[in-house]
């Protein structure tokens, strides 16, 4: 079963996995720049891909991202999530548990390489209730060339499925690509879901004309 997670994402069309509270149907969620992460229910192999497209006021780029769930393993890769012309890679072992609360984890070891190179420790988790899901996804960046450049990335989103369809929540998120004068964005989400596609948008700061930006995706799990 797949599972979302995707931590600060990023995109023009976006395949943006993932939607479903965790415990309900195959989950899609998108999440970012992460995405996309999927929870183990079997020896087969699930993939996640997603695309993204990010538009800030004096730019607009796109971040896809594959992930693949085999059993307990769980691996991502990413590109421009830690930063423009960066891709990363990531490799974790996932658990999960539960009954009335359901709950899905997987720390990780990822490298960045690109413009930005580094190493960094993160998770993607997910916790379900009835038709209410949260899902956070975290990494701490050490910057192998200039230690000042270190970052803290997340994306957390608490989502409420209203229908098959649709479901709304609200996404927080930091990172660096999207470089804005708040600490923590916050914005508005909503996905929508037909089959094994899902759609998503996302409302940045939309209170604020200075700050805000919008985010479209697009994903699929096969």
């Amino acid at each position: 079963m797949i599972r979302h997670c995707r931590a600060g994402v990023i995109v023009l069309t976006a395949l943006g996995l993932a939607a479903h509270p965790v415990g309900a149907e195959p989950v899609v969620a998108r999440s970012a720049p992460s995405d996309t992460a999927l929870a183990p229910s079997s020896n087969a192999a699930a993939w996640a891909v997603g695309l993204y497209a990010n538009f800030l006021p004096d730019e607009t780029y796109l971040l896809p991202t594959v992930a693949l769930s085999w059993g307990r393993l769980y691996a991502e890769a990413r590109y421009q999530y830690e930063d423009l012309h960066t891709g990363s890679l990531w490799l974790g072992r996932s658990f999960a548990g539960g009954q009335t609360l359901d709950w899905w984890i997987a720390p990780m070891a990822g490298v960045a390489f690109g413009r930005t190179n580094g190493l960094a420790p993160g998770l993607v988790a997910e916790l379900g209730w009835r038709r209410f899901s949260l899902s956070t996804s975290a990494e701490y960046l050490f910057d192998l060339e200039e230690a000042d450049a270190s970052f803290f990335y997340s994306w957390t989103e608490w989502l409420v499925r209203l229908q098959e369809v649709f479901t709304p929540g609200i996404t927080l998120e930091r990172s660096r690509p999207r470089d804005t004068d708040l600490t923590l964005n916050s914005g508005l989400t909503l996905y929508s879901t037909v089959r094994n596609v899902t759609g998503s948008f996302y409302a940045f700061n939309p209170w604020d004309s200075d700050d805000d930006y919008y985010v479209l995706g697009i994903g699929t799990e096969f």
